[in-house]
């Protein structure tokens, strides 16, 4: 079951991960490969076939991708840098965490598509992770 979330506005927060899905995560991974192996070794990232979230200094920029922040009275949520639910920001984490297991967080949580992702602990970025998840995507 879910809910609809009331949204609004918000002051951009700090850029502290980027998301995208489809092309965008395909373009992400390919930005990323272009980088030196220091470079790559001070990101983070979690991906699925549809998804990738990459975390840490000096992110990959691609047409579309999606800015994440983290508020400060709900560190465990990734949330777009300019939106934000309408809601208090710790009662909201208590719910959206709520019947996780733990290790779950953080959770990327969207207005559009409303979507809850639990991301679960991320990885170092090295050439064999971006590698394999771009082979997985042709699969």
């Amino acid at each position: 079951m879910s809910v609809a979330l009331p949204w609004t506005d918000q002051p951009p927060g700090r850029a502290v991960a980027v998301a995208g899905f489809g092309p965008v995560r395909r373009a992400l991974l390919v930005a990323l490969l272009r980088r030196t192996d220091p470079a790559l070794a001070l990101l983070e990232g979690v991906e699925n076939d549809d998804l990738v979230v990459i975390t840490g200094p000096d992110l990959p920029w691609a047409e579309g991708a999606l800015w994440l922040t983290r508020r400060p009275h709900a560190p465990a949520l990734l949330l777009p840098t300019r939106r934000t639910p309408d809601l208090p920001a710790d009662l909201l984490q208590a719910a959206v965490l709520r019947g996780l297991p733990a290790g779950s967080a953080p959770v990327l949580l969207l207005e559009a598509p409303a979507l809850r992702v639990p991301l679960g602990p991320s990885r170092p970025l090295d050439r064999t992770f971006l590698q394999r998840a771009l082979r997985a995507e042709t699969l």
